[in-house]
C-alpha cells in the first residue's frame, strides 16, 4: 500500500478449502484482515472473485482480491448544502481537517460510511497537532470523499491520512520518522533488486491554463520539449485571477519530465548489532531510512542516500512461505520537489482539472517563510516572459502607473507632459501642435490673441456654439475651451463655422448641455493667413495664463 492510497490486497485459495468453498466468507464487500506476526496490520474489501471451476490441476482455485478500507470513503460524495436551492459549486473556508471532517459527518448523517470513526478534532490532527493554514475553495457536487482525500493529501499536502483495520480514520500534520542511521538495506544483506523507475506517460511541457473570469495563458518548458517534442496540456484554476503564467510553469516544473523513484525488494534480516530490521515493525510508511548500493563495474558512484518509503507491498512465495516486501523509494531530492509543489498549489489554491470547482473525476524542503518570498518575487519585480504569453499579467494600463494621474474624466484633447517639478506626468491642453523644449503648443501665424475670455457654449450632440462678443477669430483656428459649468469636455478644438459674434466647434463627445466656458480663445494658427508673420510658439505655464516659448527650429507643410 502506497501512502494515503487505500491500497490492495489479494489471496487464491482451492475450492475446496473448507474456507474457500463457503460463500459465507468469500463474498463481494466482506472485509479480510491481514496480519503480520500475528499483529493486524491492513483490512481490504473483496470487491472481485474469479473461481476457475474447472482447470488441468483440478485444484480449482478461486482469486480473490480487492482494495483497502481507506476506499470505503469513495462510496459517499459531496452534497449540496442546501438540497432546497441546490448550489453546484459549493464553496468552503476554514482548516483542510475542518472541511474533510465536515464532509464526512455529513455523509455520516445521511446513512453512509457506517462503522468509520472519525478520530481528529477540526483544527487537530489525531497526535494533537494544531492545523492553521486555510483553505478557501469549492468542490463540485458528486465529488467522491476519496478524491477529497487525495487533493489534501497528495495534492496539496496537508496532511497524511490512514484508515485502521478497526475502521479509525486518522489525519497527521507530519508523519515520519528519521530512522536514516538505525535502518540501513544494503545488497548481499537484505536488498534483493534495486531498480530506479521513471514514467513519461503524463508528460506535458506546454499548458494552456485557464483562470478566473475566462482569463487565458501559456506557459512552456523548452528544454522538455527539446527532448520530448512538443506535448500539450490544459490546466482549470478557476481560483486565479493573476499570475496564471507563474503557476503553469510551477506546474510544469514537475509535469514536464518523467516522473520517477527507486523500487526495491527487501526481506528481514539482522543488522550487525543483531537488531532485527523488519517492515511495519522496525520502520512504517512516511519513515526515512537508509539504503546504499555500492559501486561496481563503470559505475563508480553507486548509490548511499537517505530514502522515504513511501509504500509498502508484501508477498509471500507459494513454494516457501517467505515473505518478501518491495518498498517504493523517494529519496531527498525528489520529496524536496514534491513538497515544493505542493505548496504552489496551496498558496494558489490550485483548482486543477479534477476536483476543485469543477465536475468529478478519477484523478528535505524550503521552509513556508522561504517559498512565500520565491513567489512575492514574482509579483511586483520586472521579470522575463519570454514565450510566455498571460493577458492579465502583461496588460498594464496607463492610469495604474504610480507617477500617473488617476483618471480621464475631463481630459479630453488634453496631452501629457512632464511636471515642471520633475515628479511625474500630467495632462495639459494640447491640439495639433508640436512638443518643443518641453512646451505643448502650436505656431502662432498671426499673432492674435485673446486670452482668458469668458463666453457661454450650448452643446448639442458634437456640436458646440460658443457665444462671445466680437471673437475676431476665422475658420480654422485653433482655440482651448475651458469649461467651468454644464458637463461640456475641456479641451483644444479647431473653429468650424464663424459670425460675428459666435464661433462653433466639434467636440469629440456627444452631449446636450450648455454652461460657461472661460479661456475660450487662445491665438490660433490660420494657415490661409500668412500676414504679420510671428514665429514663435504659444504654451500654457503652470498658473494657466499663456507665454512666448523660444523657437529652436520649424518646418512648415503645407
Amino acid at each position: 500500500m502506497l501512502q494515503n492510497k487505500p491500497g490492495s490486497g489479494s489471496f487464491s485459495i482451492s475450492r475446496y478449502d473448507e474456507t474457500g468453498g463457503d460463500r459465507t466468507y468469500i463474498t463481494d464487500d466482506n472485509l479480510i484482515l491481514v496480519k503480520l506476526d500475528g499483529n493486524p496490520l491492513f483490512k481490504w474489501v473483496i470487491e472481485s472473485r474469479k473461481p476457475n471451476y474447472v482447470d488441468s490441476d483440478e485444484k480449482q482455485i478461486i482469486e480473490v482480491s480487492g482494495r483497502g478500507v481507506l476506499n470505503i470513503l469513495s462510496r459517499a460524495v459531496v452534497y449540496p448544502e442546501n438540497m432546497g436551492t441546490p448550489a453546484l459549486d459549493r464553496p468552503f473556508t476554514g482548516t483542510a481537517s475542518k472541511v474533510l471532517r465536515t464532509l464526512l459527518l455529513e455523509a455520516q448523517n445521511r446513512g453512509g460510511l457506517v462503522g468509520v470513526t472519525i478520530d481528529w478534532q477540526d483544527d487537530m490532527d489525531s497526535l494533537g497537532n494544531l492545523f492553521t493554514e486555510n483553505v478557501n475553495l469549492t468542490f463540485h457536487v458528486g465529488t467522491p470523499l476519496s478524491e477529497v482525500v487525495s487533493k489534501f493529501t497528495d495534492g496539496l499536502g496537508y496532511f497524511d491520512i490512514e484508515m485502521t483495520p478497526n475502521l479509525v480514520l486518522k489525519i497527521y500534520k507530519s508523519r515520519g520518522m528519521d530512522l536514516y542511521d538505525k535502518v540501513v538495506y544494503r545488497p548481499g544483506q537484505a536488498i534483493l533488486s534495486h531498480q530506479n523507475q521513471s514514467d513519461a506517460t503524463h508528460l506535458v511541457n506546454e499548458v494552456l491554463v485557464e483562470g478566473g473570469d475566462k482569463l487565458l495563458a501559456i506557459a512552456s518548458n523548452s528544454v522538455s520539449q527539446t527532448v520530448y517534442g512538443r506535448r500539450e496540456g490544459y490546466l482549470s484554476a478557476s481560483n486565479i485571477q493573476s499570475g496564471l503564467s507563474e503557476y503553469g510553469q510551477a506546474y510544469l516544473s514537475r509535469a514536464a519530465f518523467p516522473t520517477w523513484g527507486i523500487q526495491g525488494t527487501v526481506t528481514k534480516f539482522y543488522d550487525d548489532e543483531g537488531n532485527r530490521l523488519k517492515p511495519f515493525e522496525s520502520y512504517l510508511i512516511g519513515d526515512w531510512i537508509g539504503w546504499k548500493i555500492a559501486p561496481e563495474g563503470t559505475d563508480d558512484a553507486g548509490f548511499d542516500g537517505k530514502v522515504r518509503v513511501r509504500g509498502i507491498t508484501v508477498s509471500e512465495d507459494d513454494g516457501n512461505s517467505v515473505l518478501e516486501y518491495t518498498l517504493e523509494l523517494h529519496n531527498m531530492m525528489l520529496e524536496h520537489e514534491i513538497k515544493l509543489n505542493q505548496k504552489v498549489e496551496r498558496m494558489s489554491q490550485f483548482s486543477g482539472s479534477d476536483v476543485l470547482a469543477v465536475p468529478p473525476s478519477s484523478s528535505g524542503t524550503y521552509s513556508e517563510s522561504e517559498i512565500n518570498t520565491i513567489l512575492a518575487t514574482k509579483a511586483n519585480t520586472n521579470h522575463l516572459h519570454t514565450n510566455v504569453y498571460s493577458e492579465i499579467d502583461h496588460v498594464h494600463h496607463f492610469l495604474d502607473l504610480t507617477d500617473t494621474p488617476d483618471s480621464y474624466l475631463g481630459q479630453g484633447n488634453k496631452v501629457v507632459a512632464v511636471k515642471a517639478d520633475g515628479s511625474g506626468l500630467e495632462f495639459v491642453p494640447g491640439g495639433g501642435g508640436s512638443s518643443i523644449g518641453g512646451c505643448m503648443a502650436w505656431v502662432t501665424f498671426n499673432g492674435i490673441t485673446n486670452a482668458n475670455a469668458t463666453g457661454t457654449y450650448a452643446q448639442s450632440g458634437t456640436a458646440v456654439t460658443v457665444t462671445l462678443t466680437g471673437h475676431g477669430y476665422k475658420i480654422g483656428h485653433m482655440i482651448y475651451s475651458d469649461i467651468t459649468s454644464g458637463t461640456g469636455v475641456d479641451g483644444a478644438y479647431k473653429i468650424t463655422e464663424v459670425t460675428a459674434d459666435t464661433f462653433k466647434y466639434t467636440a469629440g463627445t456627444s452631449l446636450t448641455t450648455s454652461g460657461t466656458s472661460a479661456n475660450t480663445a487662445v491665438a490660433a494658427s490660420d494657415p490661409a493667413e500668412i500676414t504679420n508673420l510671428f514665429i514663435g510658439l504659444t504654451c500654457e505655464d503652470l498658473d494657466g495664463g499663456y507665454i512666448d516659448c523660444p523657437v529652436i527650429s520649424l518646418s512648415i507643410f503645407g
